[in-house]
């Protein structure tokens, strides 16, 4: 697979659901999952992979927390935008953190 990776080491998730997504039997040779080599060209192909299935899973009727992470999403955007910026910056250390810990 041309678009294997060896400094990603997170995204196998969201890898396996394109798989899933896109694979309809056949030659690996003509499987086509669109995405480009490892560069910050697939970075963003990932980024946008992940909102989209974390949009799907958040919103599907199966989803037994919905409205309360949907009422979140509400309170988050009445919340200032600089305010909302701080908030969504600490996330995003307090994740990097996290990975950083896994490794």
């Amino acid at each position: 697979m041309p678009w294997r990776t060896i400094n990603n080491n997170i995204d196998c998730g969201v890898f396996t659901m394109r798989h899933m997504e896109t694979y309809m039997g056949g030659n690996m040779n003509e499987f086509k999952v669109g995405f480009k080599n490892e560069s910050s060209a697939q970075d963003d192909q990932l980024v946008k992979l992940r909102t989209k299935y974390l949009y799907k899973i958040v919103t599907h009727e199966y989803n037994l927390q919905k409205d309360y992470v949907l009422q979140k999403v509400d309170e988050l955007h009445k919340i200032p935008s600089r305010q909302r910026s701080q908030l969504l910056a600490i996330a995003k250390e307090q994740i990097h953190r996290r990975l950083d810990d896994l490794s």
